[in-house]
């Protein structure tokens, strides 16, 4: 039984530091709020920085196998698919809140104005 105990506890501290809410004040900011609305109930952040991100995603589309008639495809289908790549270029904005000692410093990352990622960062250092 004490060996599961240390086991269970270890496997707490694997866990990554990333939240899915954050409390400000009496209120909550969930992930896919907008940043206008996470400013106007957690106030401004700390610290805030912006840049731009290119990322990728690949998705594929149907093959068709081709008759040569009248220079058609068919509407029956190989099964087999073309895969493609398509990059977009997005806003990321990262802000870090400090709401004291008493707490954790929170990093908030959205993109296109979005909330993405809530993660806990060290204890905060500004006094309260």
């Amino acid at each position: 039984m004490k060996g599961y105990k240390v086991l269970l506890i270890g496997s707490f501290l694997l866990l990554p530091n990333v939240s899915q809410a954050l409390r400000c004040g009496s209120e909550l900011v969930e992930i896919g709020d907008l940043e206008e609305d996470v400013e106007a109930i957690c106030g401004e952040p700390y610290s805030a920085q912006t840049h731009t991100e290119i990322v990728g995603s690949s998705y594929n589309t149907e093959a068709r196998s081709y008759n040569g008639i009248n220079g058609q495809f068919p509407n029956s289908s190989l099964g087999a698919g073309v895969e493609n790549f398509r990059q977009i270029q997005i806003t990321v904005d990262e802000w870090i809140y400090d709401f004291g000692r008493s707490r954790m410093r929170q990093f908030l990352r959205f993109e296109n104005g979005r909330l993405r990622e809530i993660k806990n960062l060290s204890r905060g250092h500004n006094r309260y």
